[in-house]
């Protein structure tokens, strides 16, 4: 392995993952020796022993070859639980006390993301068998501050997100939906305060749901509704023209909500 990874390192680091325990997994095994005088003294499987001392070659050396690459980083996260944990302790060691300025921000931000979905997962399943023990978890809890981007809009954008699960909220979608409108929104107003709108168009430029940023808005006051509409309606940059179009959606709908609430009224004496 360890020539291998001189030689190939990507090959290797693909088959180190394959080595750990999987939750789910079958083999096809070879077909039993017939003309061979050892047959007799052949048994199919492999001891135990052998078996933990392969799983733990196998996380040793993703340990010493994880690096500061950011995207093996991630690939270790998505299987942590897998790791055992001796090497899992100094996997997370290593993330608490990561040389942040040896990446740039934007890989910093996706691995921070990718962190909070991670815990998330593991407390949100924290009752199943291949969730990660709470001690680890609150373990990864600690280090994501070292994560989190210097920049406001940065900081921010995770919330704004085609698909977004908060921790604690399983199974109550509706509960979650009221918490993740007011975090989006409390993000917002924490960004006009600072930045003003030039700080909402950063935001809108890295986020992956530039519409919700517009929804949000349009639930506030945060910034005039001039300074949208109906110019940047017709920005040639497609994310600012999806800010603007769900802005001017969701402005319309509670318009026409409110003249209804408004024409159901009874008339007076």
């Amino acid at each position: 392995l360890k020539s291998l990874a001189d030689r190939t390192p990507a090959v290797v680091w693909k088959l180190l993952f394959a080595m750990l325990p999987q939750g789910h997994s079958s083999s096809t095994p070879t077909h039993r020796p017939v003309w061979r005088d050892w047959v007799s003294t052949w048994r199919e499987g492999t001891s135990d022993a052998d078996y933990w001392k392969q799983v733990a070659v196998a996380a040793e050396s993703i340990v010493q070859l994880v690096g500061n690459d950011p995207a093996r980083w991630s690939e270790v996260l998505d299987e942590l639980q897998s790791v055992p944990e001796k090497y899992r302790m100094q996997l997370i060691g290593r993330l608490q006390n990561f040389p942040i300025d040896k990446i740039n921000p934007d890989e910093r931000r996706h691995l921070a993301e990718h962190l909070r979905k991670i815990i998330c997962r593991h407390r949100d399943s924290a009752d199943t068998r291949w969730a990660l023990p709470a001690e680890s978890v609150e373990q990864l809890k600690q280090a994501l501050p070292t994560w989190l981007p210097n920049e406001l809009s940065e900081r921010h954008a995770w919330l704004f997100v085609p698909w977004l699960d908060l921790e604690g909220f399983r199974g109550e979608y509706e509960r979650m939906q009221a918490e993740i409108d007011r975090l989006r929104e409390d993000a917002l107003s924490e960004i006009v305060d600072r930045e003003g709108f030039e700080g909402v168009l950063k935001l809108v430029d890295i986020v992956e749901a530039p519409g919700q940023v517009g929804e949000t808005l349009a639930h506030s006051d945060h910034v005039p509704e001039d300074r949208i509409l109906p110019e940047l309606l017709g920005s040639s940059d497609s994310k600012i023209q999806s800010l603007a179009a769900n802005y001017a959606d969701r402005k319309s709908t509670r318009l026409n909500s409110s003249h209804t609430d408004i024409s159901r009224m009874p008339s007076s004496a």
